[in-house]
């Protein structure tokens, strides 16, 4: 419920700025998608180290400067708000449909909205945001599926700790699947996700026509 939609809003914050004329441009969007292409194991093994309450990179910089630790995956406060935090990094696949979609927004509708005066937050919230909301919908819907089913990196860096606090339903679901070896209990629980995400997925299109922008009028 909410890495997808931060998720969303953090790779379409991302592809705005890299659609801005700034320097070394292709440099920063190959950097952006990188994470896309790095395999989940590297992942998890590069936010353990950075994460570690020990000797983690982001902890020696906060004792560097005399300030507590933060213990961000062996606390039950700080895990799940880490995997979130760590899947909007991941966001490189959206960016790229989202740069996509901002360079065909027409240079039209910009420099009318600046002959009529309008500052660049009234030309991103008035021109930006609805010329793109159809692929806003689609990626918000791939990444409330992918989230339902998000299993790999929550089992690689916490198991479903600490105290449980990141015990996702995929995770539930594999355990029943092939450690307690109950595959019917498993299968029963896999028919609930694959129907709970094809009502997730029908109310958005539900709800999608109040805020959706389809090239000149709503649908």
């Amino acid at each position: 419920m909410l890495s997808a939609p931060l998720g969303v809003i953090s790779a379409f914050l991302m592809a705005s700025l890299l659609n801005l004329p700034i320097f070394a441009r292709p440099f920063f969007r190959a950097i952006f998608f990188f994470p896309a292409i790095v395999p989940t194991i590297v992942v998890a093994v590069v936010w353990q180290f950075l994460l570690n309450i020990q000797f983690g990179a982001i902890n020696s910089v906060l004792q560097g400067l005399s300030l507590p630790v933060i213990p961000f995956l062996s606390s039950p406060d700080f895990a799940k708000p880490s995997l979130i935090m760590i899947y909007m990094w991941a966001q490189g696949n959206a960016i790229v449909i989202f740069l996509a979609t901002l360079q065909d927004v027409p240079r039209s509708l910009y420099e009318a909205a600046t002959v009529d005066g309008a500052n660049a937050l009234q030309k991103f919230w008035n021109i930006t945001v609805p010329m793109t909301t159809p692929v806003i919908l689609f990626n918000l819907i791939m990444g409330f599926i992918d989230g339902f089913q998000n299993f790999t990196l929550p089992w690689l860096l916490t198991g479903g700790g600490p105290s449980n606090s990141t015990e996702l339903y995929s995770l539930y679901l594999y355990r029943n699947a092939f450690e307690f070896l109950r595959m019917g209990k498993a299968s029963a629980l896999a028919w609930l996700l694959f129907i709970v995400i094809v009502i997730f997925t029908g109310i958005l299109f539900r709800t999608s026509a109040r805020w959706v922008y389809y090239g000149g009028e709503s649908k």
